[in-house]
């Protein structure tokens, strides 16, 4: 059985990128709004990581739901794979409007280049990005494996209980391993 469900992926990928694109309509209209003395700049790139970090999450979540991953593992590999999907999506958008700007000349990529050392707090901006985006993507597939899960009835169905251990009680009900637990579950289903 695969861990990661393309469909599910697919889904998550869609969901995010279409919650992106409302953040952006938000952030555009916010910037729009206000007056030549303000400097947008700073609050533009901290809402820009803020919306990538939600959207990765919201994907993740969604991509695991979808997916029906249902114990923990799965939730983390379908949010990695979610992530790398948003990855490229994202860079695959900003390589081309890069490449529009550049032909059109509104960016001058020359100019940019010999300014690299100007650029240097950018790049180290846009890898705390990933790794911010990359732990909320892992984030979300835990969650929507656990909700998917619940959904389910697997958290609900006698919750193991850690502290008290009766000898009447079927193994398969008491039990100290989460993951045994789920296997268990599914072997009797």
């Amino acid at each position: 059985m695969h861990r990661a469900s393309i469909g599910g992926v697919f889904v998550g990928l869609i969901v995010a990128l279409a919650i992106g694109a409302l953040l952006a309509g938000v952030a555009a209209a916010a910037w729009l709004s206000l007056g030549p003395e303000v400097d947008p700049y700073p609050a533009l790139v901290c809402f820009g990581l803020l919306a990538y970090a939600i959207i990765a999450f919201i994907g993740g979540r969604v991509a695991a739901s979808d997916g029906r991953a249902v114990v923990r593992r799965d939730g983390v590999h379908m949010g990695i794979v979610l992530w790398a999907a948003l990855t490229l999506a994202v860079s695959a958008i900003a390589g081309g409007w890069l490449a529009w700007a550049t032909y059109t000349g509104r960016v001058d990529l020359a100019a940019w280049i010999a300014r690299r050392q100007a650029l240097v707090p950018g790049a180290w901006g846009l890898l705390a990005a990933h790794v911010m985006t990359f732990a909320a993507a892992i984030w979300g597939g835990i969650s929507g494996a656990r909700a998917e899960a619940t959904a389910i009835g697997l958290r609900d169905i006698y919750p193991p209980d850690y502290d008290v251990v009766e000898e009447s009680v079927p193994e398969h009900i008491v039990d100290d391993d989460p993951d045994r637990y789920e296997r268990n579950f599914f072997s009797r289903a």
